[in-house]
């Protein structure tokens, strides 16, 4: 398989935790917009892999179902089952060369890669497990009926059901999550356990596939490890399976459908439950709205994170879907776009 990277649009800054950023009183948005659209150009987001060093030591813990090395089924499994250190997030903008894809002004928040060769269709990296996270956002003490809300609009496109026909109906490899963690207010820095978010708009459909050898994985910084499994499947299949709490193995729903990558037809909206979706201002393709309440962290500071999680195929050094199959898998395959991110409620800082 081949080891090229592929060109990204415009690279955001390395992960750190630490970073501050104030929120603006009321309301914080990002929509990844230029100045020209009226956006300030800087991404307020920090992005990267879990695992920067992704040796054997290091990811201990962080798998799942048939990747646990400690699995007496299967104990080989562990020597090869890493995730690649690397990430594909990135802000995408409508460079000569690259297909424009936004829901609003011309900027998006994007887990994916632009291998055609005229680099105008998207795929992603597998083996991966990356985050893009929010600075700082005070949440403001609301009345309930004031509930602070965070809402976005996405495109998911990831390998599941639709992909390949031994994933059973309903399941997915590939997984997207939304987390939050309490922060420091005066750092910044993460000081709780992140923790998956469920949307009351467009939640999560699909579990996790179990009956796979490929690799699976999962944060460590979530409370659960890959060590919290049971042997008691009542199948045909003896290999453990976790117990949770896990971010996006089972039995934890996930995202991996959502709206649709090209098409023009507003029905076109995956799993999501929205009947209609919305097209773009840019590109083709049908966006849909999740949300989510946040009042459980009113009065606090806390961080957002986007979680991607990604099958290791053939190996943790990053082989991309497109290495694989070129562009045979269409839409299926194409990563997981966000835009117009909005958290209503905020404190003033």
């Amino acid at each position: 398989m081949s080891k090229t990277r592929f060109l990204r649009c415009s690279a955001i800054g390395a992960l750190s935790l630490a970073t501050a950023v104030a929120a603006f009183a009321g309301t914080f948005e990002e929509n990844w917009d230029t100045p020209g659209q009226g956006g300030d150009g800087i991404s307020s987001f920090t992005s990267g892999a879990l695992f920067p060093d992704n040796d054997e030591a290091v990811v201990d813990g962080s798998r799942c179902q048939y990747s646990d090395p400690d699995n007496p089924v299967n104990p080989d499994r562990g020597a090869l089952c890493r995730p690649w250190n690397g990430s594909d997030w990135h802000v995408h903008l409508p460079i000569t060369g690259f297909g424009p894809k936004a829901f609003s002004g011309d900027g998006a928040l994007h887990l994916g890669t632009h291998p055609g060769p005229d680099a105008t269709w998207d795929s992603y990296t597998t083996a991966q497990l990356s985050v893009a996270v929010s600075p700082p956002i005070g949440i403001s003490r609301t009345p309930r009926k004031e509930s602070p809300k965070l809402s976005f609009w996405h495109i998911v496109a990831l390998a599941d059901d639709r992909t390949f026909t031994a994933v059973p109906v309903g399941s997915t490899a590939d997984r997207a999550v939304v987390q939050a963690a309490l922060a420091d207010p005066q750092t910044g820095d993460v000081v709780g356990e992140w923790q998956t978010i469920e949307a009351f708009k467009n939640p999560y459909t699909s579990p996790n596939l179990t009956r796979i050898s490929n690799c699976f994985f999962d944060p460590l910084d979530d409370g659960s490890t890959e060590d919290q499994v049971t042997g008691d499947t009542g199948d045909a299949f003896p290999e453990p399976r976790p117990v949770g709490p896990s971010s996006t193995c089972v039995p934890q729903l996930t995202w991996s459908s959502m709206g649709d990558w090209t098409s023009v037809n507003r029905r076109d909206t995956g799993k999501a439950k929205s009947k209609l979706g919305s097209l773009g201002s840019l590109g083709t393709g049908v966006w849909v709205q999740s949300k989510f309440d946040l009042g459980a962290y009113s009065g606090q500071t806390i961080r957002i994170r986007f979680l991607f999680s990604g099958m290791e195929v053939n190996g943790p050094d990053g082989g991309g879907w497109s290495d694989l199959l070129g562009n045979q898998l269409g839409n299926a395959t194409r990563g997981w776009i966000i835009d117009d991110f909005r958290v209503t409620g905020t404190a003033e800082r």
